[in-house]
């Protein structure tokens, strides 16, 4: 098949109009001239070299950045080189002539695994490592079977044959294998959506429809993909954050869209009501301006592919509000080919928001089941600046699990000012026991309070249980309340019960909204703590006396607050100034000792970041701790058989932040 035959694979009628088309389209100029420099660039830069010392690299010492700088640099190479060559013509030879050289280059790779997703040499597998498949080494299977066939009748044959041998030994011989099983084939996570598309698309593309191996691919690569929906609930949203729903869902998508134009019987398979309310997840947890929720491993600030959610609108009807964009190649640190070939061949800005039009006042409240998230977005009348906060519940046992369980996040403005810190840097530590200890992952980095000096406890038996999800609207008013138990999320034997409640209030017409944070807890008095209770991150606020005691009045709690912009602490608040928002935590007790962390950190690609952590330590026994009089101590919990007063050390302690418009 020819660049200038019609892409049938892609769904794409006449690639050289489409090229053409978008070369003189305003929204792709900085696109286009981003990719033009780059494959300018590898004209006269020599291709990187994987060297054996950075390969041992994460092996020897855990370490896996340079490694994955330049295998991903290498990869990002093609894709320029491949996008220019598709929009030139036969008698232009120096592109095509440097793809040529970095695919054989491709081929000459020791795997196309990263060497962290490798097994360790001491589990003693029987597969060659060329044979191991991971993330990477099935998108690099994908990727130079697409370029195998745009490029058909303009690579040279010898790297036409050396592509096929490549695929065959490295993929298609394990994946036909029924002896040879990969775990990411039974995963419920992003792995067997990303392993098996890229899997698929290879055996759709450069095997013939009777080969029966064909056939042997396809079928388990379609068991992964159940195995991939099985991880969603019917709600549609993704625990793994909104970057692992572009990563497995997008590769979902890219596959069965495919598959589809092979196969049409496979056409429910986009067109599902599941599949409708997971492509509608990014809407759900848009925060404003490009700002999303980023529970577990994701970041703040997304562009999400375009030519993913083109396609998604033309299978499911469902249009996006945020604004059309083009992601420029050198903005994904994987430099995915699967990205930027059908951003360029789907992306159309019919599918997206009018950055003219204005969008209407409202006020929206959504709740998703199944991850326990409740998103409430307002947009105020005047300033038109958008308030949100976003909870969650769920368990400490999730894919790319963060011990959150209760966290918020407080957006106004554009910008997430009480925020979540999402994914930190990967490293072998990131995901080896012990990994509750890095500040992304532990409850000290969220916030979410310290009992007796303790953290949130990890795995599948600390979990939340969701009260009472309740929007209303009264007389002037919209009112949103989201309850949560959150007993099983500390291991703590004095404490019975522990309930947080967030009480969203947005008074009609007015600049400004509420937010009450409620947390109420329930102790066992004279409870003796097991004396290999300790303190399980370290803080600078005073813990020495918080285990091992006989407790006659409540333990003490330490509320904390993450943000990335510097609080001010006045007399009687905490203030949290935005470039357009400012968010008031109202102190209700003079005695609340108040500490700000300067915390210096590193942010997923490893950039230097600056967190503050606001810890609002009580030292009084005071029990009711605030000023709302319709909290009354028996809303703590509701038990079929109460105990006598005595037993119980009830306390509540009030939160109220006020939203405002600079």
């Amino acid at each position: 098949m020819s660049a200038n035959a019609s892409t049938f694979a892609w769904g794409v009628d006449h690639l050289q109009q489409r090229l053409q088309d978008t070369l003189t389209d305003p929204d792709y100029e900085v696109w286009w001239r981003e990719l033009q420099n780059l494959a300018n660039q590898a004209l006269i830069t020599p291709i990187p070299v994987l060297t054996f010392e950075v390969f041992r690299e994460f092996a020897d010492h855990g370490g896996r950045e340079e490694y994955q700088r330049l295998y991903f640099e290498k990869r990002g190479r093609i894709g320029a080189l491949a996008i220019v060559s598709l929009n030139t013509t036969d008698d232009v030879t120096c592109y095509i002539e440097a793809l040529e050289e970095a695919l054989w280059d491709i081929c000459n790779e020791y795997t196309w695994c990263l060497p962290a997703h490798l097994p360790p040499s001491n589990e003693g597998t029987e597969r060659a490592v060329w044979e191991e498949i991971d993330l990477f080494a099935a998108e690099t299977a994908a990727m130079v079977a697409e370029l195998y066939t745009l490029f058909e009748g303009r690579l040279d044959t010898r790297i036409m044959k050396r592509i096929e041998l490549e695929v065959q030994r490295r993929i298609f011989k394990p994946m036909s294998d029924p002896e040879q099983l990969f775990t990411w084939e039974t995963a419920d996570h992003n792995w067997s959506a990303v392993c098996g598309s890229g899997c698929g698309i290879a055996a759709l593309l450069l095997l013939k429809s009777d080969d029966p191996v064909r056939g042997q691919i396809l079928e388990r690569v379609i068991g992964a993909m159940d195995h991939f929906l099985s991880g969603y609930g019917e709600d549609g949203g993704c625990a793994e954050g909104l970057g692992y729903w572009v990563y497995g869902f997008g590769y979902y998508t890219y596959f069965v869209d495919m598959l589809v134009r092979y196969e049409p019987e496979h056409e429910w398979r986009l067109r599902s009501t599941k599949i409708m309310k997971m492509a509608a997840f990014p809407e759900h947890i848009h925060l404003s301006e490009g700002v999303f929720v980023n529970f577990s491993d994701s970041d703040e600030e997304e562009i999400l592919p375009a030519g993913l959610l083109s396609r998604l609108s033309e299978w499911t009807g469902h249009h996006y509000s945020l604004p059309f964009q083009m992601n420029r190649l050198m903005d994904d640190p994987c430099r995915r080919w699967a990205h930027l070939i059908r951003n360029v061949l789907w992306a159309d800005p019919r599918y997206f928001a009018s950055t003219v039009v204005p969008t209407p006042f409202k006020n929206v409240s959504i709740y998703l089941p199944d991850l326990q998230w409740m998103i409430c977005k307002s947009e105020l009348p005047d300033s038109q600046i958008t308030v949100a906060l976003a909870t969650k519940g769920g368990h400490n046992d999730e894919p790319h699990n963060h011990n959150d369980l209760g966290s918020f996040i407080i957006h106004a403005g554009g910008e997430n000012i009480l925020s979540d810190l999402g994914a930190g840097l990967y490293t072998q530590a990131y995901f080896a026991h012990g990994r509750e200890q890095i500040l992304n992952i532990s409850s000290a980095g969220h916030s979410v309070p310290q009992i007796d000096g303790q953290e949130q406890q990890s795995g599948r038996e600390a979990y939340a249980s969701v009260v009472e999800p309740q929007v209303w609207k009264e007389k002037e008013k919209e009112y949103a309340v989201w309850k949560v138990d959150l007993t099983h999320a500390y291991d703590h034997q004095s404490l019975h019960q522990y309930t947080r409640s967030l009480d969203w209030q947005v008074p009609i017409g007015q600049e400004e909204v509420t937010i009450d944070c409620i947390d109420q807890f329930r102790f066992y008095k004279n409870n003796n703590l097991d004396e290999n209770h300790s303190v399980s991150y370290e803080s600078s606020l005073d813990t020495s006396s918080f285990s091992n005691q006989n407790y006659t009045t409540a333990p003490p709690i330490i509320e904390r607050l993450i943000s990335k912009i510097k609080p001010i602490v006045e007399a009687d608040q905490v203030r949290w100034q935005g470039r357009r928002a400012e968010v008031c935590l109202n102190l209700l007790h003079a005695q609340d000792k108040v500490n700000v962390e300067v915390i210096e950190h590193v942010d997923h690609e490893g950039q230097a970041l600056v967190l503050y952590r606001t810890s609002i330590q009580y030292l009084s026994s005071i029990e009711q701790r605030t000023s709302r009089p319709d909290i009354a101590q028996s809303e703590l919990v509701s038990e079929d058989v109460k105990p006598q007063q005595s037993e119980w050390l009830d306390v509540v302690v009030e939160l109220p932040f006020v939203i405002r418009p600079l």
